[in-house]
């Protein structure tokens, strides 16, 4: 699977019906902050008007839509999040209605302050889409108790550990034990799965 590309991901949400106005898909020499190709810099850049809140300005900037960058790794992503955000801490005035961070391994999506909640989620819903499944977000836990009540067992769909969390732990301050699936079970506690409706996100 080829990496996913700024401009994959502005046409992925034009072909989701997005309104989306004017794109730029930015080169080594168009790239207005010059870090295309450079150590620590992004593989690629796109900036996007969002016509409900787009005022005409051009070339677009993040308070019109947004801007999507694509690095080599999660780590470069993050760093770059983190320096955006201590500008606009000392400069409030480079973007006056602030703005909103999507990271999704190597790509961080930032989006104009002015779009609303559930505008901002349908970009984030689309850019999921596109994501190689080692960064997917994991499926849902599946959660077991012991008899007694007094522990439980975590682990997720995608993931062959388990996370075992007793009472004791808890009084004393500790988080709980990993350990694999054959050291989990024992005869004596009759672990039993969660019912559905204390499931976390379904009660």
């Amino acid at each position: 699977m080829e990496p996913v590309t700024a401009d994959d991901i502005v046409r992925a949400f034009v072909g989701a019906e997005l309104p989306l106005r004017t794109v730029i898909v930015f080169d080594e020499e168009t790239d207005p902050n010059g870090r295309i190709g450079r150590d620590g810099g992004y593989l690629s850049k796109a900036s996007f008007a969002d016509e409900r809140i787009w005022e005409g300005k051009a070339p677009p900037g993040v308070d019109d839509g947004g801007s999507v960058e694509v690095f080599e790794d999660a780590e470069g992503a993050r760093g770059r999040s983190e320096y955006v955000l201590r500008v606009l801490k000392r400069v409030p005035f480079v973007s006056p209605a602030g703005e909103f961070q999507y990271l999704a391994g190597p790509i961080l999506l930032r989006l104009g302050g002015q779009l609303t909640r559930r505008q901002r989620q349908d970009y984030e819903r689309v850019l999921r889409t596109l994501l190689p499944p080692t960064i997917q977000p994991p499926r849902g836990p599946v959660v077991r108790v012991s008899r007694s009540g007094r522990s439980i067992a975590v682990k997720w769909t995608d993931d062959q550990i388990w996370y075992r969390l007793d009472a004791d732990d808890m009084a004393a301050g500790r988080i709980g034990e990993r350990l694999q699936t054959d050291a989990l079970f024992s005869p004596d506690e009759e672990w039993a799965p969660l019912p559905e409706q204390t499931t976390p996100g379904n009660g």
